[in-house]
């Protein structure tokens, strides 16, 4: 097992690098989100168009812990071999990036992300699928931001209940949610999700048309499969705790409650893709560095898609070698693309 695991981490850092990371975010991917949000170059022969400011956010998730200038001295050289930036065009300053940063917005960088971020495991890769279904899972996060009066405006802050102390920083966050119809021979049952801005009588005459077993408009009601089982001692508390899961595999025979209660575990995965984007990229306890909120999502949106880009890899790496992309140390592979940042194994 630590074998197979440091062979595929070996390889990884053989193929690491800015340039091998952009080949999941490509030049031609970062040029149609520019034009499709109207954020194209004003004038010809920019010292920093769009698309270099593209790779520029990405590099400040990466180099979370530097300064503009830094970053851009990271980037550069890398930019350069791509053909995306001329060294002959002089200095480029804090100033020069802030406002190029701001002319670019956020609607790129988010419109980059709902091209490229795919699924990527295959069939091949253990542990992505269940059965004929692959496996994803929601959640949330929260970032602390800035505290200045437009994103206090913008995001505004955690825990301002009437009896809450009030927070340190604004927090700019992302998040989402159910009555029991027919019980099924393995334990679980079938109930229905209804949309929470449906309420009254409206509300009752979806259940009475969901206990009919009548079909439901997804936008309004969805059938759905609940596996509720008990965990002893969780919490290490001595007290035993029922876990429910919702699923829309109706159909138990195909996913049986033990099997999907057994792979919930792996939901938690998620949670370690939050730490990830949060404490290996931004740094444990750091706040964003944007002090206007299309900037800050701007950034957010850098993180999240420089984090499908090392995942991405990392999961590549894991499959060709025929390993759980888990066993693939995420924060070792952001030192590896820190420390390699200069060398452009091959242009997007």
């Amino acid at each position: 097992m630590t074998q197979t695991g440091s062979v595929a981490e070996g390889r990884l850092s053989d193929w690491i690098s800015l340039g091998v990371l952009a080949s999941w975010v490509p030049r031609d991917a970062v040029d149609e989100a520019v034009e499709a949000t109207g954020k194209g170059a004003k004038r010809k022969g920019g010292k920093l168009p769009p698309h270099v400011m593209v790779y520029f956010v990405m590099a400040l998730a990466l180099f979370a812990g530097e300064d503009y200038e830094e970053t851009w001295v990271r980037l550069s050289e890398t930019l350069a071999e791509w053909g995306c930036w001329d060294p002959s065009q002089g200095t480029v300053t804090t100033g020069g990036l802030t406002q190029a940063r701001q002319r670019l917005g956020h609607e790129p960088v988010r419109e980059v992300f709902a091209q490229v971020a795919r699924p990527v495991a295959t069939e091949d890769t253990p542990g992505a699928f269940l059965g004929p279904w692959r496996k994803m899972s929601m959640d949330g996060l929260e970032w602390d931001i800035p505290d200045t009066e437009p994103n206090a405006a913008a995001f505004g802050y955690p825990g301002t209940g009437k009896d809450a102390a009030p927070a340190a920083f604004p927090k700019a966050r992302a998040v989402t949610i159910g009555d029991p119809l027919d019980f099924y021979p393995d334990g679980s049952y079938r109930s229905v999700l209804v949309n929470p801005k449906i309420k009254g009588k409206a509300r009752e005459k979806l259940l009475e048309a969901a206990r009919a077993g009548e079909d439901l408009d997804p936008e309004k009601a969805r059938y759905v499969r609940v596996i509720e089982y008990e965990v002893p001692d969780r919490e290490g508390d001595g007290k035993s705790e029922v876990i429910a899961l919702i699923t829309t595999i109706l159909d138990f025979p195909d996913a049986p409650a033990a099997v999907l209660a057994q792979a919930y575990h792996e939901r938690w995965e998620h949670e370690t893709g939050n730490a990830q984007l949060k404490t290996y990229l931004r740094g444990p306890g750091k706040i964003l560095r944007s002090e206007s909120p299309d900037m800050v999502k701007q950034e957010i949106w850098g993180y999240l898609l420089t984090h499908y880009a090392i995942s991405a890899l990392i999961c590549t790496a894991a499959t060709n070698a025929g390993i759980d992309p888990d066993r693939v140390k995420f924060k070792r592979t952001v030192r590896i693309i820190r420390r390699r940042a200069a060398d452009p194994a091959f242009s997007p």
